[in-house]
């Protein structure tokens, strides 16, 4: 901001369209990943995403800026949607340990490198930072993409449950999907990944307000926003080992579950450190829990060719639901003075969300991998 002389509702905007371009470009991205496979889209999203942290670094204009951030933006989408579908064609058995695991390891990487760039650019600069950073993409994402990846089992040597096959059966992927949409579980999976998105979407934007809002330090809530992420790996693998025992949609009934609690900690009218700290470890088990059994719930519903085009309106659903939070979290507070009525309205469709997968927990599972 210093060096352009841009204010913050300028990059708040420039975020924000991000944001909406991961939205809309998520069920076209799934849609690639389903036609030629989770290794290509992977190794373009590894070489577009490093050459534009690279072009970011001699930007000297907020359009510029901007194009460049939506572009980021659009292809972390399809890496994100890229791994569960890879991931769902790799293992049969203890896929929710698995998929813990790999999609949670995202926060931890935040946890090592976000440190590491900082002291980069206050011992540099921030041009030189994104250098650094889109050179490590570059060279790490392409090579680890290119010789560590494969498209299914069959391309390890194996014949594996999708390898006699191939993974992708291309003629019949819009009907597929059309079939999935008639099902009820699958706008129950949509809605559910809004509701995720709407509590994500406000409790990562508005976390650090919040704690200022009831007297604690910026200091103390980063600190604890920090805690909560390393909590958010510790549930993602908890409640991922529990979906391997009980099965996905126990675990996310649990999970939901508990996402709601975290919502009536802050209407307890305990304005202490204690309130503040309780409610960012019971948010925090939740945070990155939903992704991963959500993907679980997909493979064991859907034909594994239709997979990220559903994970990818379901993504989507998600992107709109953050979006939609994250401001109104800010105009209900500038109406009301308080986050008191925005944590409230959080938590009826939280539970809703756990009542409606307990409905549809007995029923049956379609095999779809025959």
């Amino acid at each position: 901001m210093d060096d352009f002389g841009w204010n913050r509702a300028i990059l708040s905007l420039v975020k924000s369209l991000s944001f909406i371009t991961i939205a809309i470009v998520q069920p076209f991205l799934g849609q690639l990943i389903d036609r030629f496979g989770p290794k290509i889209v992977m190794l373009t999203v590894a070489l577009i995403m490093g050459m534009s942290q690279i072009f970011l670094s001699v930007a000297t204009n907020i359009w510029q800026i901007t194009i460049l951030n939506i572009v980021v933006g659009a292809f972390w989408a399809g890496g994100n949607l890229a791994v569960p579908v890879l991931l769902g064609s790799w293992f049969s058995k203890k896929r929710g340990i698995v998929f813990g695991l790999i999609l949670g390891s995202s926060s931890l990487g935040k946890l090592m490198f976000i440190p590491l760039f900082a002291d980069l650019q206050l011992l540099n600069s921030w041009r030189m930072t994104y250098v650094v950073f889109g050179t490590v993409i570059l060279i790490v994402g392409l090579a680890a993409t290119a010789f560590l990846v494969k498209n299914q089992v069959g391309d390890l040597g194996s014949r594996g449950k999708n390898g006699a096959r191939g993974l992708r059966r291309q003629g019949k992927i819009i009907d597929k999907t059309l079939r999935a949409m008639k099902d009820r579980s699958f706008f129950l999976i949509i809605f559910s990944h809004f509701v995720c998105g709407l509590g994500c979407g406000f409790v990562l934007t508005h976390f650090v307000a919040f704690a200022s809002d009831i007297g604690i330090s910026n200091a103390t809530a980063v600190n604890t926003f920090a805690i909560m992420n390393g909590v958010a790996i510790f549930g993602c693998l908890l409640m991922s080992q529990i979906s391997d025992m009980v099965g996905s949609i126990s675990s996310l009934i649990i999970t939901y579950l508990f996402r709601g609690v975290s919502f009536i900690i802050p209407l307890t009218g305990i304005n202490s450190i204690s309130m503040f700290y309780s409610f960012a470890v019971c948010f925090g088990v939740t945070n990155l829990a939903t992704y991963p059994l959500i993907s679980l719930l997909i493979e064991e519903r859907y034909d594994h060719s239709t997979t990220g085009l559903i994970l990818g309106w379901t993504l989507m659903a998600h992107s709109v639901g953050s979006a939609l939070s994250s401001y109104a979290g800010g105009a209900i507070f500038d109406f009301t003075s308080s986050y008191f009525l925005t944590f409230l309205l959080m938590i009826p469709p939280t539970f809703i969300v756990a009542i409606s997968f307990h409905l549809t927990r007995n029923k049956p599972r379609k095999n779809n991998h025959k």
